[in-house]
């Protein structure tokens, strides 16, 4: 959905066909049995509608893909999948957030920390 440009239509009724025979409305008779009670006959009203689902579950979902939404997103999705990848992204972050000790300082505090004590 997200990375289609354009969505395919379909035809949707949005009111029924219908027969008026004096007071009584049928939606269930044909236009040959309208005729044949004596009945006005008025035909159904139908739209265009795009539709942001799969139109009839057959699978057509999209009509024209925006290809460079469409590679990232198989981009990501690849990357969320892959365990390797995942672990080294959170390295990389811890590597990046985490502070790095200063080995000298470290070896001076020992050094100043074991002097200091008397036996």
């Amino acid at each position: 959905r997200d990375v289609c440009e354009v969505f395919p239509t379909e035809t949707v009724i949005v009111s029924p066909s219908t027969c008026e025979v004096s007071t009584y409305t049928s939606t269930t008779m044909s236009e040959a049995d309208c005729m044949g009670v004596g009945g006005t006959f008025t035909g159904a009203v139908t739209e265009e509608v795009e539709t942001k689902s799969c139109v009839n579950k057959n699978g057509r979902c999209c009509l024209k893909y925006n290809y460079s939404k469409k590679m990232w997103r198989d981009a990501i999705i690849i990357i969320l999948k892959t365990p390797y990848c995942i672990g080294t992204l959170l390295a990389l972050l811890l590597h990046l957030v985490l502070p790095v000790e200063d080995e000298l300082a470290a070896e001076d505090d020992k050094e100043k920390g074991s002097s200091s004590i008397t036996l």
